[in-house]
């Protein structure tokens, strides 16, 4: 094998993966890990000049209090950065800067020079000088905006400037054939088909990932499609196929590393780190890098802004005609989001023009394997400007956290609220107007499910006193479960209420009116931490309150309104109605109401109750009933006005009371 093509196999291995290392080289330096023995210490029997082949692969650094590593500052020495906030998070990753040494220039990923990436920085941020830092962490305002522009590629130590120098002839060569197959790709469709080259590529990209595909499997699939068309419609060689995959994914990821044991922020890489250690410093715990990707220490935070360019590249009619039709709707008519009071409240503070852009985000947990506790939070964020059809179809990736225990919302948040900050301003043109238009990017709404939404926003849940993120009702103890009785009294929350609820709760110590303390989201411009944090309509009304009445009714033998004995009366009124086509789920057995989904909760609230329970359910009962689904009616029209929601408020009171 040629000197380029061990090249072009290294430079394309994918993350984690160390083909180059030996295993008892691997096995040897975590059992020194283990016993806390510094790899930068030669093991007993070697050489004086182990130290200089492999004191790179140690990030470990003393801290002298002050924030700064101790030492000379000469080649070898390491640097230690402190960086102080609000919640009083330390946070320092230290990194040898033997690499940065060996040359006078180094680049970042998107192959700009450090020293003009700082200059740059410098203009915007005020900083001088091109140190660069590879700290991450939860930071006061101005430590961020230093941090912002002068982090590259390679402050974890990985993307060195001499790996980037050895394979610097083989990306000559590698980006010539990747040139030539994208042309190919954005060529004409195939032959006797409507289906391009390209869209061919994506479809053997989703069954890839689906299958979970080997690489040898894959190049087999690339080798048999073309074999099969006659022509070379797919990547020829699973090195293209990486390499389409790589394009792709340059400056779009940001890996997270954190502390498992205190769960202190370790540093930022573009890429997973490989043969480097990293040590905490609050508990001093040593990380092997191998370890850290393996025990899935780590989250990862994706580049919005190149998300929302290529969005807004794509979609630009549609959303410069929607941005026009609510730029002319009545504020007294909603018939979607960016209709709200909330939107157009935060529109008015932030001083937005017509062509600005509002967003919103949600996390929620999901189980990855049957068999595993396992968990996948996902960060999704969307444009409101969007038509709705667009937007569900075009939603952006802000992070995904994966592990056995639910994510650190402060170390998780964090991450994402320093991503959306970078956005900036977002230039694009329309072919109606001819104008060349700068957009910035506010978030401005927050879906999360109850458990979710007080880690979010760093409170109680609602089995806490002050539980409501709403209203200071405090609850009340009933029967050993928390209550929140209905009264006429009750003072709402404000935004200014809750910063400084959080500012006590971390000046005293305890809780404070529910608030454990700051949220990360507190930092993001125009973001209400009331209002814009908005109820859970399917958790709380379908799965919560409907899903409760229902069960009462069918189930609790002996009381004034249980009907369970006349469920086959209600199944035969259930099974003679014919639902419309656009209704997605038809009608089951009142029987099998365990395995209903939301959707069907949803139908049987609005459509089916009433006419199903008329006759079978008290009268005193079923008027209750009327007020809810008459009331959820009117607020899940296509279109609401305010009389409606007037209408709404009084049902839901008289429903409470």
């Amino acid at each position: 094998m040629s000197s380029n093509d061990k090249r072009k196999r290294k430079q394309y291995m994918e993350p984690g993966q160390d083909y180059a290392i030996p295993k008892q080289t691997k096995s040897n330096r975590a059992a020194r890990v283990r016993e806390g023995i510094s790899l930068s210490e030669p093991p007993p029997g070697t050489s004086s000049s182990y130290l200089s082949d492999h004191s790179a692969g140690d990030l470990d650094c003393p801290d002298d209090g002050n924030g700064h590593a101790s030492g000379d500052g000469g080649q070898g020495s390491r640097r230690c950065y402190r960086l102080d906030d609000s919640n009083e998070l330390e946070m320092s990753l230290s990194v040898t800067s033997e690499d940065e040494a060996t040359s006078d220039q180094s680049y970042g990923s998107d192959g700009t020079s450090k020293e003009e990436a700082t200059s740059d920085d410098a203009s915007q941020d005020g900083l001088s000088g091109s140190e660069t830092t590879s700290s991450c962490g939860y930071d006061d305002e101005a430590s961020q905006d230093r941090l912002n522009g002068s982090e590259t590629a390679s402050s974890c130590g990985y993307d060195s400037e001499r790996e980037e120098s050895n394979s610097a002839a083989s990306d000559d060569d590698d980006q010539s054939d990747f040139k030539s197959f994208e042309e190919m790709c954005s060529g004409p469709t195939i032959p006797g088909q409507d289906t391009t080259r390209g869209q061919v590529l994506l479809l053997i990209l989703a069954y890839v990932v689906s299958a979970g595909l080997s690489w040898t499997q894959t190049e087999g699939l690339l080798k048999l499609v073309n074999t099969l068309f006659g022509i070379l419609v797919a990547p020829k060689s699973k090195f293209l196929f990486r390499k389409v995959w790589k394009q792709n994914q340059r400056g779009m990821v940001d890996f997270h590393f954190f502390c498992e044991r205190c769960s202190r922020a370790l540093g930022v890489c573009k890429t997973p780190l490989r043969g480097k250690n990293m040590r905490c410093s609050q508990c001093g715990t040593l990380y092997a890098a191998e370890g850290m990707v393996a025990d899935g220490t780590f989250f990862i935070i994706f580049n919005l802004r190149k998300q929302l360019q290529h969005l807004v590249k794509n979609c630009k009619e549609a959303l410069w005609d929607n941005m026009e039709k609510i730029a002319q709707r009545s504020h007294d008519i909603f018939t979607d989001l960016a209709d709200g009071d909330l939107v157009r409240k935060a529109r008015e503070k932030l001083g937005c023009t017509m062509h600005d852009l509002t967003a919103s985000f949600s996390t929620d947990g999901s189980p990855v394997f049957k068999s595993s506790k396992n968990s996948m939070w996902p960060i999704h964020m969307m444009l409101n400007e969007l038509p709705p059809i667009l937007r569900w179809q075009n939603l952006l990736l802000g992070g995904i956290w994966f592990g056995k225990k639910k994510p650190d919302m402060s170390l998780f948040l964090n991450g994402f609220v320093e991503q959306f900050q970078r956005i900036g301003s977002l230039e694009w043109s329309c072919h109606k107007n001819g104008q060349a238009l700068s957009s910035k990017v506010y978030a401005v709404c927050c879906i999360a499910d109850a458990p979710a939404r007080a880690a979010v926003l760093n409170r109680k849940q609602f089995n806490g006193y002050y539980g409501c993120p709403w209203c200071y009702h405090k609850g009340a103890l009933v029967e050993g479960t928390l209550k929140y009785p209905h009264s006429c009294t009750l003072t709402e929350r404000t935004h200014e209420g809750v910063l400084q609820d959080m500012k006590a709760a971390v000046m005293t110590g305890t809780t404070k009116h529910g608030m454990y303390g700051p949220s990360p989201i507190a930092r993001l411009q125009g973001f209400d931490l009331v209002w814009s944090v908005v109820p859970d309509y399917m958790h709380c009304l379908l799965e919560g309150v409907t899903k409760q009445l229902t069960e009462a009714w069918f189930s609790s033998t002996g009381a004034a309104f249980y009907i369970g004995n006349q469920m086959t009366a209600v199944d035969c009124r259930l099974a003679r109605i014919c639902p419309p086509n656009l209704f997605a789920r038809s009608t089951r057995s009142i029987k099998e109401r365990a395995l209903w989904k939301a959707k069907e909760w949803r139908y049987w609230l609005v459509y089916y109750a009433m006419p199903c329970l008329h006759g079978i359910l008290p009268r005193q009962y079923f008027v209750h009933l009327t007020l809810l689904c008459q009331a959820t009616f009117l607020l899940v029209q296509k279109t609401v006005s305010r009389a409606d929601i007037r209408t709404a408020e009084a049902l839901l009171t008289r429903f409470l009371q």
